[in-house]
């Protein structure tokens, strides 16, 4: 500790005769320190500050929103709590019988007059047969949730990756939110408003290596939102990417809650309430909120580093799982 000490205070002799040095220190942590003040600042200010109406996007003409993905998860709770706000809503996903039976659990606990429509389409193809459907219902878009999403089993180097998951992925996180938003966009600017979420992911926030191409699908959906909110922020139209962290829900197998891993009809109801509190990039959750803006003030290469070797554990621990399921199944196996 010693020479280490002797070393910074030669350094300081040293800069008290360079002046230069010294300004450009000064100014390097003021803008470090004003970063992290304004920082701060948005931080309680997403959280303080109320979301936008809802009933600003159609919800008096009778508006619907449509929300793909929207038989489990947080897809159906979009659909469900947007009904019980009074709005038509269209659920899209793959499975007819998986819709059948949200739409008979969404229309079974509301108390107020609305349409549910269904429609069974498989985006990871493609979103041509959804738009086509969508066309033939000829209805009033005033919200569009694209939720829809796939990731992997578990964390793995990319060339593990089957490249048929790599194509559903590009297809269900990408070209299904690019082409649905391209097919209500005219509808929506002709009424003059609307409001579009991109269910994105905290993955998104920083490259995830093990989830790469996870990770790089939704920092598409953060550009592409951002993109479009300034493009069309003066015409009546609002959009926004939310990027949760974990939630419980198929997709992220996790089944028991806490404060840092919601339900979620906890976080689709932070999210309706918080719509527009944060821009265009919105986290409602408060403890979701905190551990992107902890990400985002650490240097790039460590928050990298840091979800790396989280995910790293996290791989390790699924393969320990995956071998011992295997074991107990081949033991059970030649017990019969």
């Amino acid at each position: 500790m010693a020479p280490l000490i002797h070393v910074v205070y030669k350094v300081l002799l040293f800069l008290q005769d360079a002046p230069f040095f010294l300004a450009l220190l000064s100014c390097l942590g003021f803008v470090l320190l004003l970063s992290s003040v304004f920082g701060l600042l948005g931080f309680f200010r997403r959280h303080l500050r109320s979301g936008k109406s809802l009933s600003r996007y159609g919800l008096k003409d009778g508006a619907y929103a449509v929300v793909t993905g929207a038989s489990d998860g947080i897809g159906k709770e979009y659909a469900k709590q947007l009904a019980q706000k009074g709005f038509n809503v269209v659920l899209v996903s793959r499975k007819l019988d998986s819709l059948d039976v949200a739409v008979t659990e969404i229309q079974g606990r509301l108390k107020k007059q609305v349409t549910l429509k269904a429609i069974a389409s498989d985006l990871s193809q493609g979103a041509e047969d959804a738009k086509n459907q969508l066309d033939q219902l000829n209805i009033d878009v005033g919200i569009l949730v694209n939720n829809v999403g796939i990731s992997y089993d578990l964390p793995a180097p990319y060339h593990e990756l089957p490249l048929e998951r790599v194509r559903a992925m590009v297809n269900l996180n990408v070209t299904a939110a690019a082409e649905l938003t391209h097919w209500a966009l005219p509808k929506m600017l002709d009424k003059k408003r609307g409001l579009i979420i991109n269910v994105s992911s905290g993955s998104s926030l920083v490259p995830a290596p093990f989830l790469a191409m996870y990770s790089a699908t939704k920092a598409f959906v953060n550009t592409f939102s951002e993109a479009l909110a300034y493009e069309y922020r003066n015409s009546g139209i609002h959009v926004e990417a939310v990027t949760p962290f974990h939630v419980t829900t198929k997709l992220s197998k996790i089944r028991r809650k806490s404060l840092t891993v919601p339900d979620p009809a906890a976080f689709v109801r932070a999210s309706l309430a918080k719509v527009g509190s944060g821009g265009f990039l919105n986290n409602p959750w408060f403890a979701h909120d905190v551990m992107g803006s902890v990400l985002a003030l650490l240097p790039h290469s460590r928050a990298v580093s840091l979800v790396f070797g989280e995910l790293k554990t996290t791989r390790k621990r699924a393969l320990a799982k995956k071998a011992a399921d295997e074991k107990k199944a081949d033991a059970e196996k030649k017990t019969k």
